[in-house]
């Protein structure tokens, strides 16, 4: 959700951070009992995670490739080529990259989020 200008919750935080983050965060804390107590280790209901064959595929067809040998500077998904700007649904893109992710961040943000709900860091 994006917003034009600045709004604020009745609890008084931004719409944004309330809307997109924490809201699906206590949400999630409040549903994480009966998830974790309605599943196995043993039971898979989805495989999110590609295996390193099928992750590393496209990059070994891009170097390897002979249907790829003097077309460079093309997008490849899935082994295949992307229209530029085209979604394509695959939430494993290169917008996941190391500088976009940082450790402090994310145990800041957590126990931000924490304190925001009502919740604290013992209970979950």
């Amino acid at each position: 959700m994006a917003l034009s200008g600045l709004l604020l919750t009745i609890n008084g935080y931004e719409s944004q951070l309330a809307i997109n983050n924490l809201s699906h965060f206590l949400l999630f804390q409040l549903l994480k009992p009966a998830l974790l107590s309605g599943t196995t280790p043993e039971f898979q209901s989805l495989k999110l995670i590609r295996s390193p064959e099928q992750g590393a595929a496209t990059t070994i067809s891009a170097a390897i490739g002979k249907e790829r040998e003097g077309r460079g500077g093309r997008y490849l998904t899935d082994r295949s080529e992307a229209e530029p700007g085209e979604d394509d649904g695959d939430d494993w893109s290169s917008a996941s990259t190391s500088h976009l992710y940082s450790p402090e961040d994310e145990a800041r943000l957590w126990n931000d989020s924490l304190h925001v709900v009502g919740l604290s860091s013992e209970e979950w």
